[in-house]
């Protein structure tokens, strides 16, 4: 069969075996969005923001990031918000409120939202949506059809973790009214992703009365009236970080190192399992990572992206797990507080200035993947 090549708006586009379908929206304005693609299909211009893009979609070789282009700032200095992509927007909620800190204030955690677009130029102006219903940091949100899920996380002036998790529709105006919808099964600050509806949190276990060194995961499914009943899953053997990508979950990260020489290396093990509407499977050991450090692990495309100041790692995902792990462009703080894939660009939103003064920046950073 014929591939054909064409210029074309709303196609489908493929990254090496992978195909990311079109959405179709309405169009608002005169906004033009035109992507040179390979074509598998067509469909409608897909666009609602209110900037002109032209974006030309190369296939990724070595998934190295290009350098880190400062945008559009953050309106508060947080640390600890989560954010997630969707549509060609980011929404970002909560986080650690530093300048409360600094002013003596007891109400640490933010209940804010904020919501922007995103293009090949960065991040937009940033908007004010809809408030989370509490103060709240180190939650954990994802997206799925135009749906936010936010899970757990710290909640001041109480100090305390919460098992709560609240949802709400996304759109071009923001955030939708906030609603609860089934509480985790205990209060943590877990690491969720999600697949084809489903959503997959992994979190240290509880006891009932303290954390343990051992791993929990459970799973629901995800759909507009909330999310349904959390059941237990298989856990990780290791790792500190986890992300998702094409069905496959993957953890590393965070080496509990005895003592070594001086110089000599101590890696982090990986590991990989598939996911289904029946939870996660089996985990198979897969390339470890190079060094012993907790971190931030994001995908965009079909890289993974280890951000452990001071050391920043790229890797393939696949069906056979991490690939070799070389180093990736070095962040330009000391560490993102959360980051959003969006086509073939990376987004990171606030984070901490550097590592022996780790104080909550503002600053926003992109960066196209290679």
């Amino acid at each position: 069969m014929a591939v054909v090549v064409l210029l074309v708006s709303g196609a489908g586009y493929l990254y090496g075996a992978t195909t990311v379908a079109p959405r179709t929206t309405t169009i608002l304005g005169t906004t033009t969005l035109t992507e040179s693609a390979t074509v598998t299909q067509t469909s409608t211009t897909i666009s609602t923001a209110t900037w002109t893009q032209t974006t030309y979609l190369p296939t990724p070789n070595t998934g190295q990031l290009g350098p880190w282009s400062r945008t559009s700032d953050y309106p508060l200095p947080p640390a600890g918000l989560s954010c997630v992509a969707s549509g060609g927007f980011v929404y970002c909620v909560g986080g650690y409120n530093f300048t409360a800190w600094k002013n003596n204030q007891l109400d640490l955690a933010l209940n804010r939202t904020y919501y922007a677009s995103l293009s090949s130029k960065g991040v937009g102006p940033w908007t004010r949506a809809t408030d989370y219903p509490m103060s709240i940091d180190d939650e954990n949100c994802v997206a799925n059809s135009n749906y936010i899920y936010c899970v757990g996380g710290w909640t001041s002036p109480t100090g305390k973790y919460v098992a709560n998790v609240y949802y709400a529709s996304l759109s071009p105006l923001g955030i939708g009214l906030w609603k609860q919808t089934t509480a985790y099964p205990y209060p943590t600050a877990p690491q969720c992703m999600t697949d084809s509806s489903y959503i997959y949190c992994v979190n240290r276990h509880y006891n009932g009365t303290a954390y343990t060194n051992s791993v929990d995961s459970f799973f629901a499914h995800l759909s507009p009236a909330g999310v349904g009943n959390w059941t237990a899953s298989t856990p990780p053997e290791g790792g500190s970080a986890c992300t998702a990508s094409g069905g496959y979950i993957y953890c590393t990260g965070g080496a509990n190192c005895p003592p070594h020489p001086p110089g000599m290396d101590c890696p982090s093990p990986s590991y990989f399992a598939p996911l289904s509407p029946n939870g996660i499977g089996n985990w198979t050991r897969s390339t470890d990572l190079p060094a012993a450090e907790q971190g931030y692990f994001v995908t965009a495309i079909s890289y993974g992206y280890f951000f452990g100041p001071p050391d920043y790692y790229v890797t393939r995902l696949s069906s056979n797990g991490t690939g070799s792990w070389t180093t990736s462009t070095p962040y330009p703080e000391a560490g993102p507080a959360s980051c959003v894939a969006s086509g073939p660009y990376l987004y990171c939103i606030g984070g901490t200035s550097n590592p022996q003064t780790p104080i909550p920046a503002t600053s926003a950073y992109f960066a196209e993947v290679g």
